[in-house]
């Protein structure tokens, strides 16, 4: 299964000031929890920019309508890379392509002393899945000299067509081992730490780990192995 750019689209790595264009270039490295999937290692491209109201970062791109402090809200469209290709052998043999999509939805974030608190809902802009995504998740940033570091941690809980979608088994696609299968929507729960060491001139050093553990709706699908999915990234960039 392969991916391009989703790794920092999922860690939400963001190390830039207001007004801010960048460059760079990173290794990611993510495990799939499909049976009979290999996890994934790859170099990728990394674009960011920050803005005073608008941003891109990774396969994540918006637009804030509201900023007065401590509240933000944010319109928002983002890649959804899920899924997997077609394969002529394997446990998959049979299964049709689960394509990548393009969701699109809004975001709040209330900023506080104790760190920030943001709440996502967000729906399929292409008509693959369908379906729709809530997310709320706490992180907190901090910042020294030249360095930083956020750890975070979150819930997400994906509808019955956007899960059903991933992680469901159609009656055509069922086979002696693998029973068709329809999941209601999932709530999943996740954590992790994303961080940069600002180097010499404009280079500046980024990477980041996130742990994903998904609910009984997916994990009970026949097409899942492993319970959770993890997600790491290094790299390297250029402030301009």
């Amino acid at each position: 299964m392969k991916r391009e750019g989703w790794l920092f689209a999922l860690l939400g790595i963001c190390i830039l000031e207001a007004s801010e264009f960048s460059l760079g270039a990173g290794v990611g490295y993510q495990t799939s929890p499909y049976k009979d999937d290999d996890s994934t290692v790859l170099a990728m491209p990394w674009v960011n920019y920050q803005g005073e109201s608008l941003y891109l970062n990774g396969l994540e791109a918006g637009y804030k309508i509201h900023q007065e402090s401590p509240l933000s809200l944010t319109l928002l469209v983002k890649g959804r890379m899920d899924g997997f290709k077609r394969q002529e052998s394997g446990y998959l043999e049979g299964m049709n392509t689960r394509k990548y999509s393009l969701d699109g939805g809004v975001k709040g974030a209330l900023q506080t002393p104790f760190g920030t608190f943001e709440a996502t809902l967000s729906h399929d802009l292409l008509g693959v899945h369908n379906g729709y995504a809530t997310e709320l998740e706490y992180r907190y940033d901090y910042h020294q000299n030249g360095w930083g570091l956020t750890p975070f941690v979150g819930i997400e809980y994906l509808s019955k067509d956007l899960s059903d979608y991933y992680y469901g088994v159609r009656s055509s696609e069922a086979r002696a081992g693998r029973d068709a299968y329809t999941p209601s929507g999932s709530t999943n729960t996740y954590l992790g730490l994303s961080g940069y060491y600002r180097l010499g001139g404009s280079w500046t050093l980024f990477g980041g780990g996130k742990w994903l553990r998904y609910g009984s709706e997916i994990k009970d699908s026949p097409l899942i192995e492993d319970s959770s999915r993890l997600t790491g990234v290094v790299g390297i960039n250029y402030r301009f």
